[in-house]
Formats: structure tokens, sequence, C-alpha cells
């Protein structure tokens, strides 16, 4: 099988903790952020030649903290992300409208969220490894509270990931303005699922 390198050039961050700026490029993806050892470690780009896209946090080159997946097809999954799996707080949308809103574990559906179908009904509730366990379509007072915190939890993500974002063009904008000092090669890993 034919990997082809990269060139990644040294950013203005420098060798920060062992992390720097590069670019990496692979059977089927393209990878642009921060490396370790090189391999995708901090904040970084994912793209696929088939359209999927990852953005957000990697650690020993797996998704893991907070990012956006999006789909040729229209799919998004926005959140948390541990080992490659969805897990801890994110929604899911589909591209008829459905809408899933609350906690993962593993990559599934699992413990308290809220699902909008395709019209519109919205039914929430607990979820058990991708299936509704109690699911309500009114909102008790109990059930009520905990869609109010899991909403803050949500936006507190989204603001997080957006000041990351931002954060991450400022100093890709500063290091385009900085001549690279040092060249280095590196061979990725063969191409995720």
């Amino acid at each position: 099988p034919q990997t082809d390198s990269s060139v990644s050039s040294r950013s203005e961050r420098g060798y920060n903790g062992g992390v720097m700026r590069g670019r990496l490029r692979s059977r089927g993806c393209t990878y642009e952020g921060d490396l370790a050892n090189g391999i995708e470690h901090g904040d970084g780009l994912l793209n696929w030649d088939d359209g999927r896209v990852y953005r957000g946090q990697f650690a020993d080159g797996r998704f893991n903290g907070l990012g956006e997946m999006s789909w040729p097809d229209g799919r998004r999954y926005v959140g948390s992300y541990q080992q490659d799996r969805k897990h801890g707080l994110g929604t899911f949308t589909w591209p008829d409208g459905c809408c899933y809103d609350g906690e993962w574990s593993h990559g599934k559906k699992h413990g308290f969220g809220v699902y909008k179908n395709a019209k519109g009904r919205t039914c929430q509730g607990s979820w058990n490894a991708d299936q509704p366990v109690a699911m309500e379509s009114g909102q008790n007072p109990e059930q009520h509270q905990r869609h109010a915190e899991l909403q803050l939890q949500l936006q507190g993500q989204r603001l997080e990931r957006e000041r990351k974002q931002q954060q991450q063009q400022h100093e890709e904008r500063r290091s385009r303005s900085v001549t690279p000092t040092k060249k280095s090669s590196f061979l990725l890993k063969p191409q995720r699922p």
C-alpha cells in the first residue's frame, strides 16, 4: 500500500510542549493542525476525499474532546468525542430534520436526551445503547429542568468550540506570516474508518 508523505513546517509557536502545526496527507484524507510526534494531537481539521469533514480536538491521533463532524449527505454531529466515538454531550442532526440532543456513551445515545422527528414532534427521556428506555412527549418539571441543564451544557460546549476555532484561525493567520525554519517529513497511518 502506498502512503503519501507530506512536509510539515514549524509554526511561530514552535515546539511548545512537543506540539507543532502541520499538514499530513494519507490515502483518502488530509489533516491540518497540531501534531505531536508526527500524529494528530491538539486542534485540527481532517478532510476526507469523499466529503466528510471533522474539525475539533485530537489526542494521540484520535478524535478526543470537542468536535464537529459532517457528512456529504447532510448528517452532522457537534459535541464531545472520546477515542473516536461520540461520548458526553452532543447534537446529531439528520438531513430530514430529525435531531437528537443529549448524552452519548461509546458512540451511542445513552443517558438523557431529546429527540425531534422530521415532523417536529419532540420526546425526551432516557436512552440506553441507542434505544429509548423511558420517553415522554410532554415535559414534566424534572425533565424540563434536566433539559434546561442539558441546553446550558451544550451551549457552553458550543461557545468553547467557537473560541477554539477563532484561536486556531488567528494562529493560522500568524503562522502564514512566519517563514518556516525547519521542515520534517511524516508518514500517516492508514485511513481511519
